[in-house]
């Protein structure tokens, strides 16, 4: 299709290690891709392998009606010859040159007026208007973040790559910069697959999030979903589900399971594709409810009751370890911490909706499942 990006490639190294991936995604309209996963998964080695930077032993990459790389017939086009901007994570920018003459270094094929032009264009744009006589060493490192996305931009590419574009800052900055970079890449309107392995920057600049682990794409789908619904275990590790566990089905009726994890049985709905009885159970920890004394019962909660045996401050939020026969984890604001004057030792009662029971299918094929699926176009506003 004319619209699509096809990543299909195999690159194995030295060390052993081996990055595989199958990702096919709608560009039209031109859409955020995130490449999520830890360090070390093979997500920058994709990223350069679509950039022509990095030639995979074997496999197809295509961008709309453009081959780029066919290990079978031969083909492996230039980075220049596949007209893609890079972001790289350090910013890559000259020293020795301006502001002004990092916008214009791709632009020497075009006359001086259209250069003039397009820096003007970019400068106005990114907002950078009284810095173009600056060198990078005279800029902020917010600064030097949307100079090199405006010389990465110059050339009007048809494809923008970036390699983790917020980690060079520091914590404030990151944090100020996801909401301006998210309305900078929704205003150009260019296909852009953007690398990180920070879950923030992942939901606020996503439209589709593409999961890495253990050097392969485990999932593919719209950000909200894949955070929602991991199609594996690894999945749940990557994004961020707190509590993971293994359990066996022991029970069906009625549109629930019952689910045994170590000591603790739970019931959760049926998702309707659980074939055998080996499962993981995935549970937000915002979806975890704590009490004290006895909770009202309601078959469509769980009520564990277990002893707290670890308080985590973690900014405003404080992460609670409840053992009810197996680790639970909840995230509660530190002003419920202080109302339910929650200390290591303490008894009180886990409540979690049967809704929020998140099933996994256990077994060598679940762990090597991809869903792919179409982009879904507009942006989530809550992380969930």
């Amino acid at each position: 299709m004319a619209d699509e990006l096809i990543l299909r490639v195999t690159k194995s190294f030295p060390s052993g290690v081996t990055v595989e991936a199958d990702l096919c995604v709608l560009q039209s309209p031109p859409s955020v891709t995130v490449l999520f996963g830890p360090s070390g998964s093979g997500k920058t080695t994709l990223l350069r392998c679509l950039a022509g930077l990095e030639r995979p032993d074997r496999g197809i990459i295509r961008f709309g009606n453009e081959l780029w790389y066919d290990s079978n017939r031969g083909i492996s086009l230039s980075p220049q010859e596949r007209h893609i901007g890079y972001l790289f994570q350090e910013y890559a920018l000259f020293p020795h040159l301006t502001v002004r003459q990092n916008l214009e270094y791709g632009l020497n094929h075009r006359s001086r007026e259209q250069r003039a032009q397009r820096v003007l264009t970019l400068m106005d744009l990114l907002q950078l208007g009284d810095l173009e006589g600056r060198y990078p060493r005279q800029l902020s490192g917010g600064q030097m973040q949307r100079v090199a996305l405006a010389r990465a931009l110059a050339p009007e590419p048809q494809l923008l790559l970036l390699d983790e574009p917020l980690s060079a800052l520091d914590d404030p900055t990151r944090a100020r910069l996801r909401g301006e970079l998210r309305r900078l890449l929704t205003q150009i309107r260019v296909a852009t697959v953007l690398v990180t392995h920070d879950r923030s920057e992942a939901i606020a600049l996503g439209d589709q999030l593409a999961v890495v682990a253990g050097g392969r794409i485990q999932q593919v789908g719209p950000v909200e979903e894949v955070f929602r619904y991991p199609a594996n275990h690894h999945v749940a590790q990557s994004v961020g589900v707190e509590t993971v566990l293994p359990g066996k089905v022991t029970e069906t009726g009625f549109g629930l399971l019952k689910v045994q994890a170590g000591r603790v049985q739970l019931t959760a709905a049926d998702p309707g594709d659980i074939e055998g009885s080996d499962v993981y159970l995935c549970i937000r920890a915002e979806e975890v409810i704590l009490e004290k004394g006895a909770a009202s019962k309601d078959s469509a909660r769980n009520h564990l009751h277990g002893r707290v045996i670890s308080l985590t401050p973690e900014g405003v939020l404080v992460r609670v370890t409840v053992d009810c026969g197996a680790p639970i984890i909840a995230l509660v604001t530190r002003q419920s911490a202080l109302e339910l004057n929650l200390s290591e030792g303490e008894m009180l009662t886990v409540v979690i909706k049967a809704t929020a029971v998140h099933l996994i299918p256990r077994g060598t094929s679940a762990n090597h499942s991809v869903t792919s699926l179409p982009v879904m176009h507009g942006h989530p506003t809550t992380a969930s």
